[in-house]
């Protein structure tokens, strides 16, 4: 439809003398084109109009009743409440609205409407990509241009590897510059001295000149104004290009000495600040050092984005997409934001929500103080329980054996420890007491005022609550507890993440109940058979909630083993919530999702081991713990392996009997165990204890494990093939005589 017919079918049009006529058809003419561009422009205007009303709107031409206002671009105009006033003309294209209101300023509208429409062609026109920001509604519309492919290739290039490694070495040989100009001066004459300083300047002149390049090709490439939205950046042109000036001066121009003397301080100065700057390109080379030999889905779409970022200057479109990226590396997306505008109702609802609960919870122990204590229930195992007598001070002396600590004392922080060797010296008992050792050498009990008592029975019921698996018996619940303090000491987290003494316990504590009660069988199995526990838990983690579970039930129908009975409502649910993350943080369905968050937030700006990421660390921890066999020097990995085969092949067998189907690993004629563990190594353990090191770097030292046990592995290959074909053989066998 073109603008005349538009305008012609409009009753406000027909009020109009021939002057105003003439006047609006001359300008609708001017401002458009052929009959296809004015269409154009009419469906461009369609999207642009929006109407702001109360309880409806008018959309695409359509209005209703309730409206209150009606915007056109910027420009609000009054809208009457009857809709039989209202009048819509067109067939689907451009709207003009007719009210009973002032005629004046309808027909301001409708010349008002026409000049939009013929700029908005004109935009389209000029620019085909227009993108609406969508993170601030109500923004008017943005005009991308999109930037050069040669400012595509310099910024990619400046941000390549290669590049960024040159310039963090030659910060690098800077610093060491300084460093060697410094002690020079301590040890040669004035003659020797400003014979070196000559020629440090000109090695330092060619390195500043290559820090200027790279200012001057990553403001290009990244636009001025985006570039130096960093004030660090901004700093660090400055410091760049004044000591650039210090040093030509300092070349060419002779002031005399005390000038030099002057000039010399200044330079000195700003190349002490230079040094202060390789902390941040030091931070760069960590964030391209984070690797796995796993790719997710969360840095593929990082990568996208960090793409598509590269096409716009338009700083607020480059914001967004900062902040979409952030969002995504930080695991938010689905978090509900709180606090702007309406929903400081909810914020406040919500937080005194909770401060009710808290109250009454306060209130009610107060008026109850027994209820923490329930009284004891009789909870038998059958296997044998250690009798404890009364216990003096020093627990670690009295509970355990002297050559006991002494072997705690030389080697329990260390990712060699044989467990199977402590095993045989404890007696079965070897559990308990790490348990107890590891709380009392960093005063555990005294910072959380656990009775000692209640804790040393606890530790016993804790390991007499394993069954004798093959596998996942009281010695797994021991060598995990070792390792996740193997991370927690030898590898430096509880220092890098100052972990405080609740956290410490939790981690300890979650680490030797992880797999209290285990069947003998995996949650597969348990869903197949059609589990008590998988009923209880809904086939959701259900060997790890009900490990937390029956724990937490034992120690709360038993006073006497009621740790917590000294904690306040919030050290409880504190310790509780890390406790219970952590475990079921071991379920192996979450491996690989678990793998992608802990991946992607390392690789963040923010990442904090010491601050909001610590607990998810925590939780990687103990799941890495549970996973480490493969991690230990090969006679003991050895041994681990073995176990769990024993346990898997039990429960294939088992699968076979009930005719369900056998779950992987676990059909003993199928599975060549040289295979598996080398597959295990690559694709499971080896890639989480790759993005850990990232963060523990003293763990990088032990790495070559993997790579010597899947030697190991390699070289008892042909053994295990035959082993399988020896039992197909059989197999056949027995099948042909039936």
């Amino acid at each position: 439809m073109s603008s005349q017919n538009r305008v012609d079918a409009s009753p406000v049009f027909d009020s109009m003398n021939k002057d105003e006529k003439d006047k609006i058809l001359k300008t609708s003419n001017e401002n458009s084109g052929d009959q296809t561009n004015k269409d154009s422009m009419v469906n461009s205007k369609q999207d642009q109009t929006t109407i702001n009303k109360q309880d409806t709107s008018v959309i695409n031409g359509q209005q209703s009743s309730g409206a209150d206002t009606l915007q056109v671009g910027k420009k609000k105009l009054p809208s009457k409440s009857s809709a039989s006033d209202n009048t819509k003309s067109g067939n689907g294209g451009g709207e003009t609205v007719n009210t009973k209101g002032n005629d004046e300023e309808e027909k301001l509208t409708l010349v008002n409407n026409l000049k939009k429409q013929s700029q908005l062609k004109k935009n389209a026109t000029d620019s085909p990509s227009v993108m609406t920001n969508p993170s601030k509604l109500g923004r008017a519309e943005i005009k991308i241009q999109n930037v050069s492919p040669i400012r595509r290739k310099i910024r990619k290039m400046v941000r390549s590897k290669p590049v960024l490694y040159m310039i963090i070495f030659l910060v690098i040989i800077y610093t060491i510059l300084i460093f060697v100009d410094i002690t020079l001066q301590q040890f040669l004459d004035q003659d020797q001295q400003d014979n070196i300083d000559n020629r440090l300047r000109y090695v330092e002149l060619v390195i500043l000149i290559i820090f200027c390049i790279e200012i001057i090709l990553n403001a290009y490439g990244t636009g001025i104004k985006n570039y130096f939205r960093d004030r660090w950046l901004v700093l660090d042109a400055i410091i760049i290009l004044l000591s650039l000036v210090l040093v030509i001066i300092d070349m060419t121009v002779s002031f005399g000495s005390k000038f030099t003397s002057v000039a010399s301080i200044i330079r000195a100065i700003f190349r002490f600040l230079r040094i202060f700057l390789l902390l941040r390109k030091l931070q760069n080379f960590k964030k391209i050092n984070v690797t796995s030999s796993i790719k997710t889905p969360s840095e593929k779409v990082l990568e996208i984005l960090s793409e598509f970022k590269e096409y716009f200057d338009d700083t607020e479109i480059i914001s967004d997409i900062d902040w979409s990226m952030k969002m995504i590396a930080s695991n938010k997306l689905y978090e509900p934001v709180i606090g702007e505008g309406g929903d400081d109702l909810l914020a406040a609802w919500s937080n005194q929500n909770q401060k009710q609960d808290s109250s009454k919870a306060d209130q009610n122990n107060q008026n109850n103080p027994q209820e923490k204590q329930v009284a004891p229930s009789n909870f038998n195992r059958k296997s044998t329980v250690h009798k404890i007598m009364h216990m003096p001070e020093t627990i670690t002396q009295k509970f355990i054996p002297a050559h006991i600590a002494k072997e705690f004392d030389k080697a329990i922080d260390e990712i060699t420890f044989n467990c199977f060797e402590i095993q045989k010296m404890c007696g079965g008992q070897e559990s308990s007491q790490l348990l107890v050792y590891l709380f009392d050498k960093y005063n555990l009990l005294d910072d959380l005022k656990i009775d000692s008592q209640k804790f040393i029975n606890l530790s016993v019921r804790i390991q007499n609550g394993y069954r004798d698996n093959p596998y996942h018996d009281r010695l797994h619940s021991f060598d995990v507890t070792q390792t996740i303090h193997f991370f927690i000491s030898r590898c430096k987290f509880g220092e890098l993440a100052k972990l405080k003494s609740m956290e410490r316990a939790a981690m300890y504590f979650s680490a030797a109940i992880h797999d209290f009660d285990h069947p003998g069988y995996n949650n597969v199995f348990l869903i197949n058979t059609q589990n008590i526990l998988a009923l209880k838990f809904n086939d959701q983690s259900v060997l790890e909630n009900h490990h937390v579970s029956s724990v937490y039930e034992m120690i709360l129908k038993n006073h006497n083993l009621n740790i917590f009975s000294n904690f306040s409502n919030d050290e409880y649910k504190q310790f509780r919530e890390m406790v219970v993350n952590m475990v079921l943080a071991t379920d192996m369905t979450k491996h690989f999702a678990d793998i992608s968050k802990l991946k992607s937030r390392i690789a963040a700006t923010d990442f904090e081991i010491d601050g909001k990421d610590k607990k998810t660390v925590m939780e990687s921890l103990l799941h890495a713990s549970d996973i480490s066999n493969p991690a230990r020097p090969w006679e003991i990995c050895y041994q681990w392996t073995n176990k769990v085969m024993t346990e898997f092949w039990a429960q294939g067998d088992e699968e076979k009997r009930l005719g369900l189907p056998v779950t992987y690993l676990c059909d003993r004629v199928e599975t060549n165990t040289s295979k598996s563990q080398q597959g295990f190594i690559d694709f499971v353990v080896k890639p989480l204890f790759e993005i850990i090191s990232n963060f523990l770097p003293e763990l990088q030292q032990f790495m070559i494990n993997f790579e010597q046990n899947k030697e190991k592995w390699a070289e008892l290959l042909p053994k295990y093939e035959a082993e399988l074909k020896a039992l197909k053989e059989d197999k056949e066998k027995n099948q042909a005589k039936e």
